[in-house]
């Protein structure tokens, strides 16, 4: 098996399609685990956001910073360590069982710390792995594969450590640690890969001196055509920082409420699934159609969704309305993931992917940082489901950013539209 992944390219992408479901699953053990593990020590929402702040603002700091650097080093080098120093959190973490002791805050934060390095080096592969598919529907066709492996991860990871738990709250984290290991295979099974170096001829360009006239409106509608695309990545972190915000109080503090209105682990489990589900549903309808390419009414609707979703939990126990709740949030997480990285990959060359994928995983980190750290602090002040109501005041917050970005973005397509006019009509 081994042999045929390494004689094809195919094959060596599939395998780092595998590498992200268990990555993935590894650490939504370690997530699920300690974060019920809080919640059945009775520790306050301000505990458990901290704990959770900590985990993400780590991932978020990582991507940030070593995007960049993963676009220029040897991506196997890379993965072969970063998936060493998951295994050792994970082995890390068993040794401090203490859920709630300092030791296990700092580990678990370093857990997140070895995913914010891995992902942009997963991605900036991939990119390179598959080479000529710079095309809207290679770009769509990577980041299908990518979102549903690791939300297959999830959805793997969460389920798995809700049964475990029952049985032994130490048993999900030796389950993490077979992850790791196994991961670890499958890397050495994959060859090398050196960043390609772009060896495409440089295009043709039709001398100035001869068309100079069409040489101005090309460049001009080029620039529309940039200006777009340019603002829908950013359009994306923002959006990215208010539908991470949401997750994290689903992640990090919903099992607070999971605990107070007696839902077991099993069922805990279950639910954050049918979530992940409509999650990846989200993300086919998307592979399959285009009437959300750079479509912000698209956007501005899902927040609306996500702000009703909220509302349900806000307002209702009933854990029907609970999970009718956690799918309107799913559309907009779904859509912002997946736009997030269609947009960063269809933007820019594979030799810039991990710095632009470095940008999408970190804000989502910052976002999911910043919801458990003042969702923990507002539960505790306040009520349990305060940080709920709080989370659609952040989107409201991040529409506004939005519309302000999308305003700009007009004026600056009217006044070159006005340009383009102008040298049509000179060459007339």
């Amino acid at each position: 098996m081994i042999n045929f992944l390494k004689s094809t390219s195919k094959g060596k992408s599939d395998v780092l399609y595998i590498v992200t479901l268990l990555n993935d699953a590894a650490l939504n053990v370690l997530i699920f685990t300690v974060a019920r593990g809080l919640a059945e020590q009775n520790s306050s929402l301000l505990v458990m956001g901290i704990f959770g702040a900590g985990i993400s603002l780590f991932f978020a700091f990582s991507s940030l910073g070593f995007g960049r650097v993963s676009d220029k080093m040897q991506h196997k080098k890379m993965l072969m360590y970063l998936g060493v120093l998951l295994l050792l959190v994970c082995t890390a973490l068993i040794r401090f069982l203490d859920i709630g002791s300092t030791g296990s805050m700092i580990i678990y934060g370093l857990s997140g710390g070895s995913a914010g390095l891995l992902y942009p080096a997963l991605l900036s592969w991939l990119n390179h792995k598959e080479p000529g598919k710079t095309d809207v529907k290679g770009v769509s066709t990577i980041v299908i594969k990518f979102c549903i492996s690791w939300n297959m991860g999830m959805i793997f990871g969460n389920y798995a450590a809700g049964k475990l738990y029952t049985v032994s709250s130490e048993l999900p984290l030796y389950l993490g640690v077979g992850f790791c290991l196994i991961n670890l295979v499958l890397i050495y099974a994959v060859l090398p890969s050196l960043p390609a170096l772009n060896s495409e001829p440089a295009a043709s360009v039709p001398s100035a001196a001869l068309h100079p006239q069409i040489i101005s409106i090309n460049l001009a509608q080029e620039t529309q055509d940039q200006l777009r695309k340019n603002l829908f990545v950013k359009l994306s972190w923002v959006a990215n920082i208010g539908g991470a915000f949401i997750s994290s109080l689903i992640l990090h503090l919903f099992p607070k409420m999971a605990v107070e209105i007696g839902i077991s682990p099993e069922q805990h489990a279950i639910i954050l699934g049918i979530m992940r589900a409509a999650i990846i549903s989200i993300y086919l309808i998307m592979h399959s159609s285009k009437f959300w390419h750079y479509k912000f009414p698209v956007l501005l609707s899902l927040q609306g969704v996500a702000i009703m979703g909220l509302i349900f939990l806000y307002s209702s126990q009933n854990v029907f309305v609970i999970i009718f709740g956690f799918i309107c949030i799913a559309c907009l997480t779904g859509h912002n993931y997946f736009a997030g990285m269609f947009y960063g990959n269809a933007t820019d060359s594979s030799d810039n992917s991990g710095k632009l994928n470095g940008y999408h995983e970190g804000t989502i980190g910052l976002g999911i940082g910043l919801g458990s750290l003042f969702g923990g602090i507002i539960g505790t002040y306040y009520s349990l489901y305060a940080p709920y109501l709080f989370a659609g005041m952040v989107i409201c917050a991040m529409v506004s950013i939005q519309l302000v970005m999308y305003t700009r973005y007009l004026m600056q397509k009217k006044s070159s539209t006005e340009s383009v006019i102008k040298v049509k009509e000179s060459s007339l």
